[in-house]
């Protein structure tokens, strides 16, 4: 047990016979190497009376740098043990509801196949997370957040539709341009910003009445309202292919190319990245990446 640790431990245990008891030592021994290190310090690291031990200011700041350097070996140990072996471990990854129908479930499958000794903990949420407090390792987002710490990756982009049964054009028809669309019972998926995003940066859609229309902020709520008859909404196209093709969903404006909604990967940056870190990214920046990824 080297000097720094010694210290730490009569900080954290408050007396030295706590920590000579931790430490399997004497309780001289203890108060020894203590004086030893003032000695070596030319400072006063604890007020000494007969009944207790009181760090002072000095003590203080050189715990903190004691607790840095404790955390930095730790670190670097749990570094060096990834030079060996296949990457371990687990990863716990956050997205939203709007994007739970991607193709980011059957890339993961295939992450998980190809990195069995990787277990993989899925928090779907449309919530906003802190990555860091909420040890979080990664989040598919539809939107990057404007954060230095952060790096985002597009991986590929989702193509929308706007949508409705034809029960819903026989009561509405079908609308000439998206300004008849507007006046229309719409469906609105309510995240992460979507309506202002998609609905209010089309052409013609800018005096959309928000209020006036049902928001909603779950994607297979939207599906079934839609399905339901309950309004036109724009879903993403490849989770409606069935629908579209036995035509109880209909695309309302087929000659209407809609902007693509991207999603990215987002992690936050350290100075090292674990192995089973790397791995996640590297795989997915090979599936999308080596590619022009749109997801239709």
């Amino acid at each position: 047990m080297n000097t720094y640790e010694t210290f730490v431990a009569v900080v954290k245990l408050g007396s030295f016979s706590a920590a000579a008891k931790k430490l399997c030592r004497s309780p001289s021994a203890i108060s020894k190497k203590i004086g030893f290190l003032e000695q070596k310090l030319n400072v006063q690291l604890f007020d000494r009376t007969t009944r207790t031990l009181v760090i002072t200011e000095a003590g203080k700041l050189y715990y903190e740098r004691c607790l840095d350097i404790s955390k930095r070996i730790s670190q670097a140990e749990n570094e060096l043990k990834e030079f060996s072996g296949e990457p371990n471990g687990s990863i716990t990854i956050t997205w939203p509801n709007a994007i739970s129908t991607s193709n980011v479930v059957p890339a993961l499958s295939a992450f998980t196949e190809a990195y069995p000794n990787i277990k993989v903990n899925i928090n779907v949420t449309n919530d906003s997370v802190n990555l860091i407090d909420e040890s979080i390792d990664f989040a598919f987002r539809m939107a990057p957040l404007v954060d230095s710490n952060m790096v985002a990756i597009e991986l590929f982009r989702i193509t929308p539709v706007i949508c409705a049964t034809p029960e819903f054009i026989n009561e509405f028809g079908l609308p000439k341009n998206l300004q008849a669309l507007s006046k229309m019972p719409l469906l609105l998926l309510n995240h992460a910003n979507l309506i202002q995003k998609f609905w209010k940066n089309l052409p013609g859609m800018k005096s959309l009445n928000i209020e006036e229309q049902h928001r909603v902020n779950d994607i297979n709520a939207i599906y079934n309202m839609a399905k339901q008859g309950m309004g036109a909404t724009f879903i993403f196209r490849h989770t409606i292919e069935r629908e579209l093709a036995e035509g109880t969903l209909v695309d309302l404006m087929p000659d209407l190319k809609l902007p693509e909604l991207p999603v990215y990967l987002m992690y936050h940056k350290f100075n090292y990245t674990p192995k089973k870190m790397r791995a996640f990214i590297d795989f997915f920046k090979q599936r999308y990446l080596s590619v022009n990824a749109v997801y239709p």
